[in-house]
């Protein structure tokens, strides 16, 4: 997501975004959410008008907190994996 964390409850992406969540896990049983604000997007800033964003920031966050991110979600996949496979013992 490009919005900043402090965005989501103003802008009520729990909320828009959990009902997403919520039809996945009546489907399948299981489901889980992450955010991962305040991405990095464009390769090149310089070509994109985006005045909103700071290249500098987003950069920075980038680094600091994808690695972070990519770990979440990892648990998330082994979690969802865990799930399967002990639903395919019964």
């Amino acid at each position: 997501m490009n919005c900043p964390e402090k965005w989501l409850d103003q802008y009520h992406y729990p909320v828009i975004l959990g009902s997403n969540r919520e039809k996945l896990e009546r489907v399948l049983g299981y489901a889980e959410q992450y955010f991962s604000c305040d991405t990095y997007q464009f390769a090149d800033y310089s070509k994109i008008d985006m005045s909103l964003f700071s290249e500098e920031e987003k950069c920075i966050h980038r680094d600091r907190q994808f690695p972070l991110d990519e770990q979440a979600c990892y648990e998330i996949g082994r979690r969802l994996v865990a799930k399967v496979s002990e639903l395919n013992k019964h």
